[in-house]
């Protein structure tokens, strides 16, 4: 460029600056998808919650969903946000939320099989984790959260069953192996 200039070259001196001027409009064009737009936020927010800044992170998850009220994970960071403000109604809202735009949520069906769960809602909590283990059903901590359900119920085949097939994926988890040791004796819950 300066070699340019200095020999006096305006033509290429000239073809550089419209390079440089066309790369840098490029690159620094508005973007207008909102998920873009959202994603900062979402970050921002996800991050917030994480660190236990729950003003900053509802302020900021807010604004992501504003731009973008059908993002799954936008939704579920949320229901997780109001879970532990306390708010469970609120909490379940966005979680169901988070389902209808993503069937197939783990977080999401967890999430709610848990609230029923802790509710002693032992049949929508039995429905929320057979779906999830549609979504993956190696997860060894549905099938545990499954055969405390049935446990709870009295199904102790079914219980059983269910923690055998957990501690086949993690033999060295304490929580499966006391439940384990509790179906076996004469106990009930």
């Amino acid at each position: 460029f300066w070699r340019s200039l200095i020999a006096r070259a305006y033509g290429q001196v000239a073809l550089y600056l419209f390079l440089l001027l066309a790369s840098t409009m490029f690159v620094s064009w508005p973007q207008r998808n909102p998920s873009l737009w959202a994603l900062d936020a979402y970050n921002s927010g996800w991050q917030a919650l994480e660190a236990g800044n729950l003003a900053r992170a509802e302020k900021k998850l807010a604004l992501a969903r504003s731009y973008v009220p059908a993002n799954p994970e936008t939704n579920f960071a949320l229901g997780n946000l109001k879970l532990v403000q306390g708010k469970r109604k609120a909490a379940s809202s966005f979680y169901v939320a988070t389902l209808t735009f993503d069937q197939g949520h783990r977080g999401a069906l967890n999430n709610l099989g848990v609230m029923a769960l802790e509710d002693h809602n032992y049949d929508a909590a039995e429905t929320w984790f057979r779906r999830a283990l549609l979504v993956e059903p190696r997860n060894a901590k549905t099938h545990f959260l499954l055969a405390k359900i049935l446990w709870a119920e009295g199904r102790r085949e079914g219980a059983q069953r269910e923690i055998d097939f957990a501690l086949q994926l993690e033999p060295k988890r304490r929580e499966f192996n006391e439940l384990k040791q509790e179906l076996t004796s004469d106990s009930q819950p």
